[in-house]
């Protein structure tokens, strides 16, 4: 705990110990409760009919506001995963944007807007118990890129077929058949919002790693449930004071993080928006940088000049080569010792990195996480290797 040295000159020895034991009842150095979902159950008193196209229903909440008219049908087909759905758009303003107009009008060759749009000035100064943001009210407003719904966001109906029986809907299976649900929504929010990025240009619009379903139903059990995702934990007091430390000191000293770590951090992220191209790519890229950095550092040390350097890289271009013959030049180790690892990376850069990059081929969630962890490995054997 931090505090002013003049603070403690004055404060009595007994009073210090009184409140640092309080304080202590108050911290956990183990990991803290994580609470994950819950699925209450419910039927309906008046049972509905079964839709023509469909058994059941799941009710997304995004949080985008996608400019659809609200009621708007589309179909969306996933042939190759054997995968069809009927979506039906609805955007929903907020309680930051009360009595906002609900007229839904659009033109054929140009978009639509609001007329008398009003926005209320937050407080200030800012009151920081109300969060990180200004806090704004409007009418008939939006913001600009916004990607948390904060006035606007829409809420999509994705019908689709399930073959679920009712005993595999009983409470103790609900998570189970929530992951093969949210498995499946996913694949065509995720198409709904790659496409609709592609003609809008609306670059802020991203996958979703994870899902706001709020509501599923199944027509013709009549049964439904509402998973209630929390994603709730124990929350973290302070980093460790090795941590804190390390922070300074580089800001201190003006230094970066190396980029090929930061790659690795992006590929991560990626992974969990189900951006797999991407991830691949950034995983790839961080493996490259790591790689032609620490030869070009170890030819140095040899005594190379800097041209003789680049003339060995520029021969050498292909990834495989540096971790086979430049990497034998330089710490008398090549990636063939390991021959498993070989042999799997040589794999994934063959058939999964090369078909992303050279033919845009999207990888699997498996290829994708087989890719960032086999890059992960080879550069820390290499690591190992100079110790």
């Amino acid at each position: 705990m931090l505090t002013s040295h003049t603070t403690l000159k004055k404060t009595p020895k007994e009073k210090l110990e009184a409140d640092l034991a309080n304080m202590l009842k108050e911290v956990r150095i183990d990991t803290p409760f994580k609470m994950k979902s819950m699925f209450p159950v419910y039927s309906l008193v008046k049972k509905p009919g079964v839709p023509e196209y469909a058994n059941t229903i799941a009710e997304v909440n995004l949080p985008y506001c996608l400019h659809l008219p609200n009621g708007y049908e589309v179909d969306v087909n996933l042939l190759e995963k054997k995968c069809k759905a009927k979506v039906i758009f609805k955007k929903v303003w907020t309680n930051k944007a009360k009595d906002s107009s609900e007229v839904d009008l659009f033109a054929k060759d140009r978009a639509t807007y609001f007329k008398k749009g009003t926005i209320t000035s937050p407080v200030l100064p800012h009151k920081e118990e109300l969060g990180w943001e200004l806090n704004f009210t409007g009418r008939n407003v939006e913001k600009t890129k916004d990607n948390s719904g904060y006035f606007r966001y829409t809420k999509l109906q994705v019908l689709f077929n399930t073959n679920y029986k009712k005993r595999e809907i009983e409470k103790h299976k609900l998570d189970t058949v929530q992951k093969e649900i949210s498995e499946r929504v996913s694949e065509i929010v995720n198409k709904i919002l790659d496409i609709y990025r592609y003609i809008t240009k609306e670059e802020y619009i991203e996958r979703l790693g994870s899902l706001n379903i709020n509501n599923v139903y199944f027509f013709e059990l009549d049964i439904g449930f509402y998973p209630v995702g929390m994603r709730i934990e124990g929350a973290t007091m302070n980093k460790s004071e090795n941590y804190i430390k390390k922070i300074k000191d580089m800001l201190v000293n003006d230094e970066s993080p190396p980029l090929y770590k930061l790659l690795l951090l992006n590929s991560k992220s990626s992974l969990n928006k189900k951006m797999f191209t991407f991830s691949v790519v950034s995983s790839s890229q961080a493996l490259e940088i790591f790689l032609e950095n620490f030869l070009i550092e170890k030819y140095r040390e040899i005594g190379f000049s800097e041209e003789e350097t680049n003339d060995k890289l520029n021969q050498s271009w292909r990834t495989k080569d540096r971790l086979k013959v430049l990497l034998k030049e330089t710490i008398n180790h090549s990636l063939l010792e390991e021959r498993i690892l070989w042999d799997k990376w040589c794999n994934m850069y063959d058939k999964v990195r090369n078909e992303v990059i050279h033919r845009g081929k999207e990888p699997t969630p498996k290829e994708t996480k087989d890719a960032l962890e086999l890059n992960k490995k080879v550069i820390k054997w290499i690591h190992k290797k100079v110790k």
